[in-house]
């Protein structure tokens, strides 16, 4: 008999558990590098991530000394990144969050 409870109860924890995974919302990443023709470093770019549901900028970030950026804690959703820098002409990609992708682009001067 004891072991049978034990059983019913682990089935019911592991259903909480599930189902308290399905309504938590998975959070994404998105990293990379912004870099030249010549695979140098675009120091200083600025990267914008927005929604393409609503059309809005949701997050912007700048490029570091070697050209990486960072978005962090991104909602499942289709984004468009923008990068831009002085020289160079505007670079536009399309991605889908939650994961933990990795966008590096080749700037093209102006």
């Amino acid at each position: 008999m004891k072991g049978i409870v034990k059983r019913w109860v682990m089935v019911g924890l592991l259903g909480l558990m599930s189902a308290s995974l399905g309504f938590s919302q998975i959070k994404g990443q998105l990293s990379g590098r912004i870099a030249d023709a010549n695979g140098d470093s675009v120091v200083g770019a600025t990267v914008t991530m927005t929604s393409k549901d609503s059309g809005i900028a949701l997050a912007e970030s700048t490029t570091d000394s070697k050209g990486h950026y960072v978005f962090i804690d991104l909602s499942s959703g289709e984004y468009q990144v923008s990068v831009f820098a002085n020289g160079f002409a505007r670079t536009r990609r399309d991605i889908r969050s939650p994961g933990n992708e990795q966008l590096d682009v080749e700037m093209r001067p102006e």
